[in-house]
């Protein structure tokens, strides 16, 4: 098994095999280049349907942790004494986008291809529309396939995302930008509950002590020094209780389910 080498891929596409529509700048260094579809579903959207894109909507984002199905643009046609393999280009992949789709094409496949794709980079990844994204070689077969051993899979003659592809991406992502995210909201509520808690614990002893300095008034009625005492520390406690609930309410953000 041999790969095609630039003359031979230039050569075949002109015929009008392989690829369409074709770009011979696109060819490059034994492979080809394609691009970016106008059709994407990611799992980072809103809506959870398919995308379009356009001259006035070029790009996607696919953020940290999240799945995506990018669709190109070019129509693939496999002959019988060839085979495919594809990969996403250098560049997008040390970003961190990784192809979890497959990384071949089959001999008698015919139409766009759909590449399943994860972030698993640290950053948002853009992709622009019809620019170059994507890598295919073609390698010639040592004796061409029949009829019946040809690809006759549900992806012939794909021309989008399809909604058996959306279920597929369905339920709650356990991505490692999914879980930080979780463990960043259960730690604001432990540091509300535990805020709450304080007040909570400052209020019961304000009460105790203000009951024990009442008694020690009714018992001390001639003794004016344990009034101002109850007072003024009735008074020191309540100014704590207020600055703790003003930074709890105004200096923090609470969680989304605050209790009221």
């Amino acid at each position: 098994m041999s790969f095609l080498g630039d003359t031979d891929l230039k050569l075949l596409i002109t015929r009008g095999q392989l690829i369409k529509p074709y770009k011979e700048e696109r060819v490059q260094s034994g492979s080809y280049e394609l691009s970016l579809g106008d059709q994407y579903y990611s799992t980072g959207e809103d809506g959870k349907l398919v995308k379009f894109l356009s001259d006035k909507n070029k790009h996607i984002v696919i953020h940290p942790g999240q799945f995506a199905l990018l669709l190109t643009e070019e129509f693939i046609e496999i002959p019988n004494d060839k085979i495919a393999f594809i990969s996403i280009k250098a560049s997008i992949k040390f970003s961190g986008l990784v192809n979890i789709s497959g990384f071949h094409v089959d001999p008698g496949f015919k139409g766009h291809l759909k590449f399943s794709v994860y972030n698993a980079g640290p950053a948002s990844i853009i992709l622009e529309w019809q620019r170059p994204c994507f890598i295919i070689w073609f390698s010639q077969l040592t004796n061409p396939l029949s009829t019946n051993d040809l690809y006759k899979g549900v992806h012939q003659n794909q021309v989008g995302i399809t909604v058996d592809d959306l279920n597929k991406l369905k339920g709650e992502l356990a991505s490692p930008g999914s879980l930080l995210q979780k463990l960043k909201k259960i730690q604001r509520e432990i540091d509300y509950a535990k805020a709450i808690t304080t007040i909570v614990f400052t209020i019961i002893a304000t009460n105790l002590i203000g009951n024990f300095f009442t008694n020690k008034q009714t018992i001390n009625t001639n003794n004016s020094t344990f009034i101002n005492d109850s007072t003024l520390l009735e008074k020191k406690i309540n100014r704590i209780v207020s600055k703790r609930l003003d930074s709890l309410y105004k200096g923090k953000q609470l969680p989304e389910n605050k209790i009221r």
